[in-house]
């Protein structure tokens, strides 16, 4: 490599925005396809358990992409419950 190169490369690397996120573990990706599957299938009670169990995780593992996972999860299970259980949203909105 050539010393523009590698400058390049450097000046590169410095715009990354933070560290390079962890692999996800398969009980993460797990956890993320149960919440995509049970948005799409309109199961509650799973989308609910999930959003448990992703707590938990975070509690152990407390990372960024578990935290924006979990927000995500928790945000999607709010709007759609308003629609269609409006008293399971509550809970969720008082966290």
């Amino acid at each position: 490599m050539n010393k523009g190169t590698t400058m390049l490369a450097v000046f590169l690397l410095w715009l990354l925005p933070g560290p390079l996120p962890a692999e996800t573990s398969p009980r993460l990706t797990r956890m993320q396809n149960q919440i995509y599957q049970s948005f799409v299938n309109g199961d509650i009670p799973l989308w609910e358990r999930t959003i448990f169990e992703l707590e938990r995780y975070y509690q152990s593992h407390p990372r960024e992409e578990v935290l924006y996972d979990l927000i995500l999860a928790r945000y999607g299970f709010i709007a759609f419950s308003l629609e269609n259980e409006p008293s399971i949203a509550r809970n969720h909105l008082d966290k």
